[in-house]
């Protein structure tokens, strides 16, 4: 009885490919099958349709600086450690926090990352830094991969608003004060150093020795220099790879407003068509207002950080008017998640901060 048992469990686990028995089973041809275990979102479903070389890899650290009671909290790995005064301001879009970071003060990240770039120390990765400036024609220090802070950073704005130092040089464009960018560093040490602004390439220069200059110890000093070239920046967001992101990868993360998905960059689409939830951020429950303007389905689908969907919630059929959606923390990990609300014409993206 159990063998019969065991072969029907089996047999319930076979699945026919292109077979039937009546003929209906035409010449077919098929150049791959894959099977998952678990129901694909259809953000991952998009994914399996784009060139794999530019799909972005995962994150090794990310930090958003939107909970001002614990500013250098990590969204991935592990959480910074503050040295010197270091405030909570207003980012780049409505909703989202930054770190100040005055003169003298900085953050120490462990990145978490291996060796790799054929040397004892990390040569190869990628840094992504959302920053913004509030006085022009001053130094200001971006890195520096001194563990101690006892040496000149390792990435600069110089006093004519130019990126870069001296072993890259400089880049032409210049930044303006008040304005956020996103800046994505990629580095190959014997091969390249390169910048990006907003998606653009800003610099290509020729990269240092493989264990030398722009690699990486066990520790990241971001906005430090130990000489007084660390004018006061804000910075809304930091992320690392430990690998060398492709240009067309680094153009998909966009500016500092676009939401990495992992899959597509979709932006903020703060509407009235859906108001900010509130209380927000929130503990156990959030309620978002919302209108429909035409008759049709209305659903709610929240998102990680990432990309990844974590609950759809399906509102039914709704008329036109004004309706109220409450949401449930379910006792998700604490951070930043997106909720975006379709219902035919009407439509809206909201971020939104559980706080346990």
């Amino acid at each position: 009885m159990g063998k019969k048992l065991t072969e029907d469990l089996l047999w319930l686990n076979n699945t026919f490919l292109f077979a039937d028995d009546d003929g209906d089973d035409g010449s077919i041809i098929c150049s791959e099958i894959s099977v998952w275990e678990v129901a694909l979102t259809e953000q991952e479903v998009y994914d399996l349709g784009t060139d794999p070389s530019n799909r972005l890899p995962e994150k090794m650290g990310m930090w958003k600086f939107d909970d001002a009671s614990d500013i250098g909290k990590a969204s991935i790995g592990e959480d910074l450690i503050l040295n010197g005064s270091i405030n909570s301001a207003s980012g780049p879009a409505n909703y989202n926090l930054a770190a100040e970071v005055g003169l003298g003060s900085y953050f120490e990240m462990i990145h978490g990352l291996y060796g790799n770039g054929d040397g004892y120390m990390v040569n190869e990765y990628t840094l992504q830094i959302d920053f913004s400036v509030p006085e022009a024609g001053i130094w200001h220090a971006f890195f520096q991969t001194e563990p101690t802070n006892s040496g000149d950073a390792d990435l600069f704005i110089n006093r004519t608003n130019s990126i870069g130092t001296q072993a890259t040089t400089y880049t032409t464009n210049t930044i303006t004060a008040n304005t956020w960018y996103r800046m994505v560093v990629t580095v190959k040490n014997g091969y390249f150093f390169k910048i990006f602004i907003d998606g653009e390439p800003w610099l290509a220069s020729a990269g240092q020795t493989v264990d030398g200059r722009y690699a990486l110890g066990e520790n990241l000093l971001l906005f430090a220099d130990d000489d007084g070239d660390d004018g006061t920046i804000l910075c809304s967001e930091v992320s690392i790879w430990d690998v060398v992101l492709t240009d067309e990868q680094v153009a998909k993360l966009g500016n500092a407003t676009t939401i990495p998905t992992g899959v597509k960059d979709i932006k903020l689409n703060e509407s009235n068509d859906l108001s900010q939830n509130f209380p927000n951020p929130f503990k156990s429950s959030t309620t978002f207002n919302y209108s429909v303007r035409k008759t049709g389905n209305v659903s709610f689908h929240v998102r990680d950080i990432t990309g990844r969907e974590v609950k759809v919630i399906n509102e039914g059929i709704k008329t036109a008017g004004n309706y109220t959606c409450e949401l449930n923390s379910e006792k998700r990990v604490n951070g930043i998640y997106f909720v975006e609300m379709k219902a035919g014409d009407s439509s809206g993206t909201r971020k939104i901060i559980v706080r346990q």
